[in-house]
């Protein structure tokens, strides 16, 4: 037999169970993706093999942690497996390094393991070949691969997972890190697993559980589990940041930097937020050596001060590490990191030497040559910084840089007249990067000045004549320069008046009228000192004005977001008034528009709702609160503006209520917030309250409600006992079983109690309804007894032993006088009402499956292959199987002659009693359970949550349909007038047959048992905890 399928649709465990209870042998062979697994089932249990090369519980590893071999050995091992292709485990006890034994019960926990993570897959394919043969494992020996008894793996695979939840719980990640604790502190614990020792010794805070699984190589689960036994036993402890931190610095007092380093490591790793305990951490990494550790750390802690612009402590951490760790570049680095590169190379100069110097002292060339590249480039604009810049760059290799540097400070000491050093420097710089044609000319240009000089001396000395020719004319430049002077002085008082008035166009006007006046005097130069100051108060003025209007503007947002329009459209008025521009001004009196038509629009809407509610005209109350709303929604929400309801009802005068809240009686008008839903009651006397619900979206502004009638019983019986079967009435009298044994008799009229007999000595409880025959009261136990009883008295006539489990009550058959009692093998007895003899046997084809029904000397039964079977109880025959494809179990019917029959998911069908053939079915496909009834002239069905449908009973057409509150379990009752539903909620609602108008409704004292019973005026219904009510109708 091959079985193959997926897991997911069934548990890899369950297959196992499947094949190890059926004694199955063969290869079961499970794939996920390019991952094979073979698995032998035999008579020694299951065996594992590899068809794929695999990564975890490796044999070698496992003997590696189990300590049998060393590296070197299993190296030297491995190496020569892949020469020869032996296996691991006989080459290993060839050379002596391990038993055989040793590596048998090695192989064994690798096979298990390798089993257990096996029955985790998820998502896998599997095909079993029964009867394949035993496979040889490659790279094994056949005879040294071991079996496992399939169940004890299973249990064990179910163990773990349970113990799972539990080891997660109590060790939530494997980064935690177990510390043991103090000698004296810590309880004597017998560690006598290798494992739990070996998690013992590794427990001194400087191993993860992770990092245990790989140092050990075992399993997860294995490692994971000895923790928690030492958790458990107060043996060790999930350390935390801080015990990790004193460990590492007990280990740094010790002079055991390796150990302080990865305590270090781990207590940074579950440091979290604490920014003082992961600054220690970060010197404790100093102290240790391992700047690189130090950097994550003490970085986490500068990032948020520096986040959080506290500056003075950045300096005083950085002035700190650097007192104590004076030859360490980080605090250097770090200042140099937060310098600003436009201002601060004054600062950055020095901490750059000194960084040098350490990474010299270290030999660390690369992360000097980083530091200068960040050096260069900062702005510097002095020319001995530039020189020193220069020094450094050339220093450590950066020539065409250091050029660069070169050719900037020698133009500038060119510019300070300090030529001969310039000459030097600009030679410096051709030098180093030959390049550099700037520096060329530069240099060219300076050489050849000593002849460019003569030539300007006799320039001079033509100047000089020409100076003293002009002092001829110096009288009349003196008269001239004192003339406007004196107009200067006038004119600069017209200017400060013009400058008071914020007029500053007009003063610098003022000013350059003056520079055309007096073009060769000492006027225009003051003149136009005067202009820049004017242009200087002039910019003073507008930065002013905008940051009056940035306030104003700022103001009206904040205005506007606290919804006072009033203040913000003053605000913008003002903006507006005042603005510079005219498009901030056009801006302002945007917004000023736009606020005003948002407030008054709204006040319109709002004050039409009022209006409106007023003259009662609520709906129109309604659209003006919405359109309110949908006009500015800011300003209805500030307002908290409610929206009218006016709850009605016919009659009217019912009271309303919320949470058990009287609110009023209607008609009633009440306020609901936007977005609110209502849950409301409606309850007046002799009606049956009505809940009322306003969903939150609802747009209505009247709600109605058309009020039911309610009944009280006219009398109530209450049962010792639970009622499972319909009662049985004759006249006056009603007859009913409870499941506890108990057979009471029952005025129709008053309900009063006649008689009662309860029967001890019969095994089993009663479950059939009482049958009536003549003067005799028939009921059947659950082992198929059957006793007869006076229907006046109660008085037991007679007893039948039972021969089995019967299929439903005791059915009379008429035409022969005989009680027949059915059986689910699809026999009949025949049984003398008089005494109880059975008087006669049939058989029947198929078995009986559900509620069979008596019409006649017909009796129709639904079978186990879901079909109607009719038998002819006077011939002894069957007459017609229709088969309905749907399984039949609940209580037929019948009409004339058409049988109704329920299906079991599916609705209803009509079958002709003449032949039985179909008339028509009524489809329900969501309906869990069909029950049905009929009155003659409608067929009523109903079942689960599907509400009631009334149907033609010739074409099983839907006259109506209605919706029910609650699960319908039982058939309904009817009647030529009226229909009753019984509900599980413990409700009876009575509907008008011809329409489905909702007559009447009342409450029950529980759960509806059997289907209610139409008697005259009256109704008469059964609950499940015994107690029998009669209703007027």
């Amino acid at each position: 037999m091959k079985l193959e399928g997926v897991v997911g649709a069934c548990e890899l465990a369950d297959i196992f169970h499947l094949l190890s209870s059926t004694a199955r042998q063969g290869v079961l062979v499970v794939s996920k993706g390019r991952i094979r697994r073979k698995l032998y089932f035999g008579p020694e249990g299951v065996t594992l093999f590899f068809d794929s090369n695999r990564t975890s519980h490796l044999l070698g590893q496992i003997l590696l942690g189990s300590g049998i071999v060393s590296e070197e050995v299993l190296k030297a091992t491995l190496e020569k497996q892949r020469a020869t292709g032996q296996p691991l485990g006989q080459i290993l006890c060839s050379l002596g390094a391990a038993r055989p034994e040793q590596v048998e019960e090695a192989l064994a926990y690798q096979l298990r393991e390798e089993l257990f993570h096996l029955l985790t897959w998820e998502d896998a394919h599997f095909e079993f070949h029964e009867g394949a043969q035993h496979p040889i494992d490659p790279g094994r020996s056949y005879s040294r691969t071991p079996s496992f008894n399939t169940d004890a793996i299973l249990m064990e695979a179910a163990r773990r997972a349970d113990e799972w939840q539990r080891l997660r719980q109590v060790i939530p990640s494997g980064d935690a890190v177990p510390l043991r604790t103090p000698a004296d502190a810590a309880p004597t614990v017998q560690a006598d697993h290798d494992v739990t020792s070996a998690v013992l010794k590794l427990a001194d805070g400087t191993l993860s559980v992770h990092d245990m699984v790989n140092t050990l190589r075992r399993s997860e689960f294995d490692v994971y589990e000895s923790t928690c036994a030492l958790l458990e036993a107060g043996s060790v402890k999930l350390a935390e940041a801080k015990e990790l931190a004193d460990l590492a610095a007990a280990a740094l007092e010790a002079s055991n930097t390796e150990r302080a380093r990865k305590l270090l490591q781990r207590a940074s790793a579950c440091c979290g937020d604490d920014l003082e305990l992961r600054y220690d951490i970060g010197t404790m990494f100093l102290w240790a050596g391992d700047d690189g550790g130090a950097r994550q750390d003490l970085d986490i802690v500068l990032r948020h001060l520096v986040d959080e612009q506290l500056t003075a402590q950045i300096d005083r951490m950085l002035d700190r590490i650097r007192d104590e760790f004076p030859d360490v570049p980080y605090s250097y680095e770090r200042r140099l990191k937060l310098l600003n590169a436009r201002t601060d190379f004054d600062r950055a100069l020095p901490l750059s030497v000194r960084l040098l110097e350490l990474y010299d002292a270290r030999q660390d060339t690369q992360t000097a040559r980083n530091m200068l590249r960040h050096l260069s480039a900062f702005t510097v604009t002095r020319s001995d910084h530039l020189l020193r810049l220069a020094k450094l760059l050339e220093t450590h290799g950066y020539r065409n840089a250091a050029a660069r540097k070169y050719y900037l400070a020698a133009n500038q000491l060119r510019y300070a007249g300090r030529r001969h050093e310039a000459i030097d420097f600009y030679r410096k710089a051709l030098s180093l990067d030959a390049k550099l044609a700037t520096a060329g000319k530069e240099l060219d240009y300076l050489l050849k000045r000593p002849r460019l000089r003569r030539r300007r001396l006799r320039q001079a000395a033509v100047a000089l004549l020409t100076m003293l020719a002009a002092l001829a004319v110096g009288a009349f430049l003196l008269r001239r320069e004192h003339v406007a002077r004196q107009h200067f002085e006038s004119s600069a008082a017209l200017a400060g008046e013009l400058l008071s008035k914020k007029d500053f166009d007009g003063a610098r006007e003022v000013y350059a009228g003056l520079m055309n006046d007096h073009p060769y005097t000492s006027v225009p130069a003051d003149a136009r000192q005067c202009i820049v100051q004017i242009e200087r108060q002039r910019q003073e003025y507008l930065e002013t004005m905008q940051e009056s209007e940035g306030r104003l503007c700022a103001s009206a947002e904040r205005a506007e977001r606290e919804l006072d329009l009033d203040r913000a459209v003053a605000d913008y008025q003002s903006l507006a008034e005042m603005a510079l521009s005219e498009e901030v001004a056009e801006k302002a009196r945007a917004h000023v528009r736009r606020l005003r038509a948002e407030s008054e629009g709204y006040a319109t809407l709002l004050a039409q709702a009022r209006a409106h509610e007023t003259d009662r005209r609520y709906a129109q109350a309604l659209r003006s609160c919405l359109a309110a709303r949908e006009h500015s929604r800011r300003l209805f929400d500030r307002d908290a503006v409610k929206l009218p309801l006016l709850v009605e009802s016919g009659p009217p005068g019912a009271s309303v209520l919320a949470g058990g809240k009287l609110l009023g009686t209607t008609p009633l008008l009440l306020h609901r917030d936007v977005g609110e839903g209502l849950r409301l009651t409606l309850r007046r006397t002799d009606f049956y309250d009505t809940p009322l619900e306003i969903p939150a979206q609802s747009s209505q502004a009247t709600v109605r409600a058309e009020l039911v009638h309610t009944r009280r019983p006219l009398w109530t019986f209450r049962g010792k006992g639970t009622i499972d079967e319909t009662p049985a009435i004759v006249g006056t009298t009603c007859y009913v079983a409870t499941r506890q044994g108990k057979l009471c008799a029952l005025s129709l009229h008053t309900g009063k109690l006649l008689w009662e007999q309860e029967l001890k000595t019969v095994s089993g409880a009663y479950l059939s309804a009482p049958l009536v025959v003549g003067e005799r009261l028939l009921v059947a136990t659950m082992d198929g007894s059957v006793l007869a009883f006076a229907r006046t008295s109660g008085k037991q006539l007679w007893r039948r032993e039972g021969l089995g489990l019967l299929v439903g009550p005791p059915v009379y058959l008429a035409s022969e006088q005989r009680v027949v009692l059915l059986y689910p093998n699809g026999t009949a007895h025949c049984v003398d009402p008089a005494q109880g003899a059975t008087v006669g046997r049939i058989t029947m084809p198929g078995p009986i499956q559900g509620s069979a029904l008596v019409v006649g000397d017909m009796l129709f039964y639904g079978t186990d292959d879901h079909a109607v079977q009719a038998f002819d109880l006077k011939r002894r025959s069957p007459t017609w199987k229709w088969r309905a494809g749907r399984p039949v179990t609940q209580a037929m019917t019948c009409s004339g002659r058409i049988l109704y029959v329920p299906l079991q998911d599916m609705g209803a069908a009509a079958v002709s009693l003449d032949g039985g053939g179909r008339l028509w079915r009524f489809s329900q496909p969501d309906m869990e359970i069909a029950t049905l009834a009929t009155n003659g002239n409608t067929v009523f069905v109903t079942g689960g949550d599907d509400g009631l449908s009334a149907l033609d009973p010739r074409s099983g057409r839907v006259i109506w349909q209605v919706a029910l509150d609650a699960r319908v379990v039982v058939a309904p009752g009817a009647d030529r007038e009226q229909v009753y539903i019984g509900t599980a909620d413990g409700k009876l609602s009575v509907f008008r047959a011809s329409d489905g108008r909702l007559l009447w409704k009342t409450d029950l004292a529980g759960p509806v048992a059997r289907p209610p019973i139409a008697l005259g005026n009256r109704v008469l219904v059964t609950t499940a905890n015994g107690t029998v009510q009669a209703f007027e109708h």
